[in-house]
């Protein structure tokens, strides 16, 4: 499967779902997520990519596979980079295994279109896509409200009032690299640290 978006549109969560319902309908018999980048699977020198690449891959039986970026395994300014070594290694175990293993490419939209066009193996392989849309402030909020209550926070209106101004500043500002999800958590818990740093000067 393809999975298309963003930073923190929830393609890892979905992919972790996805291999738990693979499991109870009897698709896969362990249903796990094995996540990987670019980094644990590219070797230092030719022919040491292939043994990393099979190590996860072989990890990864009877559950997923999740590569994330995954078009940073090829650059498309060096030919011989020890991307196509790893993906050529990915399609031969995927065509060998295809009975209990699901890979789950990700990244965003406009390179993974680039990616799964650079090899013939991929585009017949990878015949599942999914897109994951950014939040809105609304939908941001509600995720807000769930990591603030997870710090036994409570957000009132004037909080809810700024974060919506901040998600704003933030699209602008960050353009694709907005973190959506991610942005809200990370907003969350440094209100919470700067929380503690006023309370603890309190003397009662």
């Amino acid at each position: 499967m393809v999975f298309k978006g963003h930073p923190g549109t929830g393609k890892t969560e979905f992919a972790r779902i996805a291999g738990k319902i693979l499991f109870l309908a009897g698709a896969l018999t362990k249903g796990h997520l094995v996540e990987v980048t670019r980094s644990d699977l590219t070797g230092t020198y030719i022919g040491q990519s292939e043994p990393k690449t099979i190590a996860k891959l072989k990890e990864a039986m009877g559950g997923v596979l999740f590569i994330d970026e995954a078009y940073s395994l090829v650059k498309q300014e060096s030919p011989k980079d020890y991307g196509h070594e790893i993906i050529a290694t990915i399609n031969k175990f995927m065509e060998d295994y295809r009975s209990d293993l699901v890979v789950i490419v990700a990244g965003y939209p406009r390179e993974m279109d680039k990616f799964i066009n650079t090899n013939p193996g991929l585009l017949s392989r990878f015949k599942y896509e999914l897109n994951f849309k950014g939040y809105s402030n609304p939908e941001l909020i509600e995720i807000s409200k769930i990591f603030a209550k997870e710090l036994s926070l409570n957000l009132n209106e004037p909080a809810l009032k700024s974060m919506s101004l901040l998600f704003d500043s933030a699209r602008l500002s960050l353009g694709d690299n907005f973190g959506n999800a991610r942005f809200a958590r990370v907003l969350v818990e440094k209100a919470s640290q700067k929380q503690a740093t006023r309370l603890v000067k309190l003397s009662n």
